[in-house]
């Protein structure tokens, strides 16, 4: 039996070549659950301004998914196969982003209202002159 070879023994580009193999694996792997996987899209689309009006509705997703992790270790006690691990794995993680991002969310948009009040506020009082502070009032150019 061929016995594993150690970093060390390899030479500089070797290295360097799996280091950069390796993150550009992961970058690849990033986007690919970012863009495929259920979770990851209802996320992304809760964080826009529309999607935030539907914070609370991920505090009600975050059980089901306890519960489907729970009901994916029972089987697994029961003596199911090996590969339910990592749906049990997938179930798990997803409960926790859920349950993370119904309170993170939730204060987002309370921010956001509470911008956007203010906002309205300052450009409906008639004592305020945008002349004199006009960064209030406009972005600024570099």
């Amino acid at each position: 039996m061929a016995r594993p070879i150690s970093m060390r023994e390899l030479d500089e580009g070797t290295r360097a070549m799996i280091l950069y193999l390796s993150f550009r694996l992961a970058g690849f792997l990033q986007v690919f659950f970012q863009r495929c996987m259920p979770t990851n899209i209802l996320i992304n689309a809760l964080r826009t301004r529309r999607g935030l009006k539907w914070s609370m509705v991920t505090w009600l997703i975050a059980p089901i998914y306890f519960l489907l992790a729970r009901w994916f270790a029972e089987i697994i006690e029961a003596g199911g196969p090996g590969w339910v691990y990592i749906l049990m794995g997938i179930a798990s993680w997803d409960a926790l982003k859920m349950f993370v991002a119904g309170p993170t969310l939730s204060v987002v948009l309370l921010v956001t209202k509470i911008r956007e009040a203010v906002s309205i506020t300052r450009s409906e009082d008639p004592s305020v002159n945008p002349s004199e502070n006009p960064s209030v009032y406009s972005r600024r150019r570099p």
